[in-house]
């Protein structure tokens, strides 16, 4: 997906102790993070947690910015595409959502 340690990306950001310092949330682990950029990402191949989102929404009112890769083929809810289409809506320089 183009995220490389090599450019200042960490995976699994929140899981390890060395993180804590950084993340903008505590107790959520994100699959790639650049903290250095205030960016964090989620990839998602089939349904969407609802707490994460929750806490997503924390991070995005820290001035962090959050990305979903979605699975396009994935058979989403109304209510999960509902919660991204808010996140964008509310959020729309800072929360991405890309269906790959």
């Amino acid at each position: 997906m183009g995220y490389s340690k090599n450019d200042g990306w960490t995976d699994q950001f929140g899981s390890r102790k060395s993180d804590l310092e950084k993340v903008p949330v505590t107790g959520r682990v994100w699959d790639w993070a650049n903290p250095e950029l205030k960016q964090v990402v989620e990839n998602k191949s089939g349904r969407l947690d609802m707490d994460q989102l929750a806490i997503d929404e924390d991070a995005l009112e820290a001035g962090w910015d959050v990305t979903y890769n979605i699975n396009a083929k994935h058979p989403y809810t109304a209510g999960e595409l509902a919660a991204l289409q808010r996140l964008q809506d509310k959020y729309p320089d800072q929360f991405t959502v890309n269906r790959l």
